[in-house]
């Protein structure tokens, strides 16, 4: 046989040698691919698949959190108590008791006018009394003697009378000459000079009591039954804008402005250190209500589809599952989720539209979202 085969060989190689180069390349390539599918034929049935790659997504934790539920307004800070100090009777400004800008305790002397008149005046009135009280005393002595009338003794004793309530009217105006602070506060620019004329009722200085301030602002009458007094303000002024205060509500007013259909509110927040000042710009914030535990998930988390809303999580196997949730509250970039997670899910919140669900996935910048 094999002698019978020699030939065989010894022309099928001489065909071969007599190929050109590039010819027997590709037939040695060819060769070559068909005893690749005839190898993975006859030892690859029983192989598996590849598993499919796993996706990375980035996702949050939920947790509940405390949700305030809070009204907002804008209102302006008052002065707790506020008096512009007006002498009651006109005369040379005498002397000048306070700094400008300074802190005054009640009953603390702001300004004299001069008193020599109302002195003089009050000297004579005395005069006059001492005179009226001696008249009385011995109109009294002789008409138990019978040596005058009792018209004279009552004439008498209404002179003296008289003259005590002249003593009485001439110490007023020249207590009315010095003007103390009816309230302990701080002073603000004077408006007079010493040597200065001042009429009755001319401004002279204010007096404000800052501490605690008043704010004063209005919320709409449908929100009135939420807002009672003792409740808890926060307020944040231009002025001041990396701190916020906090106040208590004092007073509502018991009628409603027919203009705006609003309600306007009164509340004290305490100054200790000054820095609120009346007439300032407040934006108030009231808490109604709080809820305990909330669960709160990025807007991007949401998937709207029709009238539904879905959300992907992770699940504890690796797999990727649509949820059905209910949307409430919304706040800036977040919206609260009322049904359809629970504490500890793990949600899908970008690149949602390139996942499926029962796909495999595993988190990548996972954190925790949770605030009080």
């Amino acid at each position: 046989a094999m002698l019978s085969t020699t030939p065989w060989l010894q022309k099928i190689s001489s065909k071969w040698r007599g190929l050109p180069q590039r010819q027997r390349t590709s037939t040695i390539l060819g060769i070559a691919i068909v005893v690749t599918i005839i190898l993975q034929n006859l030892f690859g049935s029983g192989s598996h698949p590849p598993a499919p790659p796993t996706t990375l997504v980035e996702t949050i934790t939920v947790m509940p959190q405390t949700l305030s539920i809070t009204l907002r307004a804008v209102g302006s800070l008052r002065a707790n108590e506020s008096v512009i100090i007006r002498p009651e009777v006109a005369g040379i400004v005498d002397n000048i008791h306070f700094e400008e800008g300074a802190m005054v305790k009640k009953d603390a002397p702001l300004i004299t006018l001069d008193q020599r008149v109302t002195s003089a005046d009050l000297a004579q009135a005395e005069a006059n009394l001492i005179l009226a009280q001696a008249n009385y005393r011995r109109t009294n002595t002789l008409i138990r003697s019978e040596a005058v009338s009792e018209r004279l003794r009552d004439e008498a004793l209404a002179k003296l009378k008289s003259a005590e309530a002249t003593v009485d009217l001439a110490k007023a105006r020249l207590d009315k000459t010095a003007l103390h602070a009816p309230f302990a506060g701080m002073v603000g620019l004077r408006r007079v000079s010493p040597g200065e004329y001042v009429k009755a009722g001319q401004d002279i200085v204010s007096l404000a009591t800052l501490d605690p301030i008043k704010v004063d602002f209005a919320i709409p009458e449908i929100d009135a039954g939420r807002i009672t007094t003792g409740q808890k303000v926060t307020i944040n002024v231009d002025a001041v804008p990396e701190r916020n205060f906090s106040g208590t509500i004092t007073a509502l007013d018991p009628l409603v402005d027919v203009k705006d259909r609003s309600v306007p509110v009164r509340a004290l927040v305490p100054n200790p250190d000054g820095l609120l000042r009346p007439g300032y710009f407040a934006r108030v914030q009231i808490t109604v209500s709080e809820k305990p535990e909330a669960f709160f998930v990025p807007e991007t988390a949401i998937i709207p589809q029709g009238n539904k809303f879905l959300v992907l999580v992770l699940t504890e196997q690796g797999l990727l599952e649509h949820k059905s949730v209910t949307l409430g509250l919304r706040r800036i970039g977040e919206v609260e989720i009322l049904s359809g997670i629970t504490s500890g899910n793990m949600v899908v919140i970008s690149g949602q539209n390139r996942l499926r669900p029962g796909q495999k996935a595993q988190s990548i910048g996972d954190k925790t979202l949770q605030k009080s």
